[in-house]
């Protein structure tokens, strides 16, 4: 009901603790493409699984308009993973993505399983995978090799950020 009575207000940003229901979803996106800032959480462990999310909550054309309208409102996103640090507390590893035009012509499309490559290849853009905060968290002395593993998005990307085999990771 909140989210219904935005629409006729003057209110620059919105601000949502938790979107739960598909509805919610609905709405908060044609609240962001009214022009209004949304700030909202879900829980997920990566902008893929993020955006596989939100769009599997949705079937057949109302699916395909929803790939449409979160490729037009979506401006950015943070996931965030606490982590466990050498020699105790923890660290927060993230990923940044504030989607480009190969960003969200895959959401568009839903070819979503080409996300994580074009994230892997944006860092100018200001995109950070997860698995990059992980192997500069390792680099740094931060965190352990098995953590990050354990946190990691693609065993096989963070292996190859940190320059080891697979192997070592088994």
């Amino acid at each position: 009901a909140g989210l219904d009575r935005v629409l006729g207000e003057d209110l620059d940003v919105v601000v949502i603790s938790e979107l739960l229901q598909p509805e919610e979803v609905k709405k908060a996106l044609l609240v962001a493409d009214s022009g209004r800032l949304v700030i909202a959480t879900l829980n997920c462990t990566s902008f893929l699984h993020l955006i596989e999310k939100i769009i599997h909550q949705f079937i057949g054309e109302e699916r395909e308009w929803m790939r449409e309208l979160l490729s037009r409102t979506l401006k950015g996103a943070i996931v965030q993973k606490l982590i466990p640090k050498q020699g105790g507390g923890r660290v927060i590893a993230a990923e940044l993505v504030f989607p480009n035009d190969a960003i969200r012509s895959l959401i568009r499309d839903g070819n979503l399983f080409q996300l994580t490559n074009i994230m892997q290849h944006s860092r100018e853009e200001g995109i950070l995978s997860l698995d990059q905060s992980l192997a500069k968290l390792v680099s740094a002395g931060v965190i352990s090799t098995e953590e990050a593993q354990r946190y990691a998005v693609d065993k096989d990307v963070l292996a190859a950020r940190l320059n080891v085999s697979m192997d070592q990771f088994q």
